[in-house]
């Protein structure tokens, strides 16, 4: 942790906090604090970048993993009971690694506003050899947000993704 007032929330590991009144809510993550609106409280304006990571063998949607856990493939959010805006990027990249040559780059970008059903995603790059690969970004349970990817029957791939968040709580 480097800065002032800034927080790791209990359970969270590898992660970063830099800048005024960050909190790291996610394993992994590396917070950039945003100075909390003259101290209102921490984390209401902060972005951070989180690690993806996965593979696929068939053409079933598959949730990428956090932080490289085999177990954690939840990108937590704020609770529904708090009023919160969160603008995210992510870059993901995907290479076949049983035989060489297929690879692509993907872009989806969003906005959640506090709770489920009140998304809004977009692809808006997409680069590479195979168009049946694909990427996506799903909500689901309390407040959960999974980035997932579906690769291609009998393809070995390999994905790699950076997740970069924006959020403000009011």
């Amino acid at each position: 942790i480097s800065g002032s007032n800034n927080e790791i929330a209990n359970g969270v590991n590898n992660a970063t906090v830099l800048g005024n009144y960050g909190i790291a809510k996610r394993d992994g993550e590396v917070v950039f604090g945003g100075g909390a609106f003259e101290g209102a409280g921490v984390g209401y304006g902060q972005s951070s970048i989180l690690g993806l990571s996965g593979t696929t063998t068939d053409a079933t949607q598959t949730n990428l993993f956090v932080n490289n856990s085999s177990t954690n493939t939840t990108i937590a959010r704020s609770p529904t009971s708090i009023i919160s805006f969160q603008g995210f990027e992510a870059h993901i990249i995907g290479v076949r690694t049983d035989v060489g040559g297929d690879a692509i780059f993907l872009k989806a970008t969003g906005l959640v506003y506090q709770k489920l059903g009140n998304q809004t995603v977009a692809t808006s790059g997409r680069f590479g050899t195979s168009a049946a690969w694909t990427s996506a970004v799903a909500f689901s349970g309390t407040n959960a947000m999974h980035l997932s990817v579906t690769g291609e029957a009998g393809k070995d791939i390999s994905w790699s993704a950076t997740l970069h968040l924006y959020e403000i709580i009011i």
